[in-house]
């Protein structure tokens, strides 16, 4: 991973701020079949949930590790061209439109700058990057933009006390990329691993910002 453009995607972003709401779904396919093109699933309600066609809204198979964008959509199916599903593939669809997803594209790219200036300045833009280091730097991403930006589906909003508190924590895990007590290339091993240990998922509409709210109070 390069050091440009974001870590994080905006339903990484979005799954994070709003877990499971309306804005996100997520299960696994019960067509009961292989290579469908169209996502099923009984238990969900993808019309009541805010899903529309054509509206820039995204469609993960994460089993396949594929996507695409919502063309159609009914209650219990969604349509992407070019993902397949066969039964007991896992998804996830993100009912963010074209218009807040390039605005979360364009806050998760302003806030990685400060993580490629510490990757840089320890030579780490151009190794491979240990097996969970991916996933730490789009947590930290979403973190630094969600601490800009409040995506619609957030609830309850976060205090200016709590925004200041995660940009100071995640500043002290940008200094520690910086001085190397977190060390994200293969083969190294830095005095300190990623603290991400609040970064339980949560299984309601808000709790992930309750998750952060309470941690960062527990810190006083």
């Amino acid at each position: 991973m390069a050091c440009d453009g974001a870590y994080a995607l905006p339903y990484q972003f979005v799954s994070f701020w709003c877990v499971q709401g309306t804005n996100i779904r997520t299960g696994e396919d019960d067509s009961g079949g292989a290579a469908n093109p169209d996502l099923s699933d009984s238990h969900a309600d993808f019309v009541n949930s805010g899903f529309l066609a054509n509206e820039g809204m995204e469609l993960w198979n994460l089993t396949e590790s594929t996507y695409g964008l919502i063309t159609a959509v009914t209650p219990t199916t969604l349509t992407a061209p070019g993902v397949t599903w066969s039964d007991g593939d896992s998804y996830r669809a993100a009912a963010i439109d074209w218009a807040e997803r390039s605005t979360i594209e364009s806050v998760l790219e302003m806030a990685a700058t400060d993580i490629h200036a510490a990757r840089g300045s320890v030579g780490g833009c151009d190794c491979t990057l240990a097996s969970w280091a991916p996933d730490f730097l789009a947590h930290l991403n979403s973190m630094l933009a969600g601490a800009v930006y409040t995506c619609k589906c957030a609830d309850p909003k976060m205090s200016d006390a709590t925004k200041d508190r995660i940009m100071t924590w995640a500043g002290d895990q940008i200094n520690k990329i910086r001085d190397g007590r977190i060390e994200l290339c293969d083969g190294y091993t830095g005095s300190e691993t990623p603290s991400i240990d609040f970064f339980s998922l949560p299984t309601t509409r808000w709790a992930g910002a309750k998750i952060i709210e309470n941690y960062f109070r527990r810190l006083g």
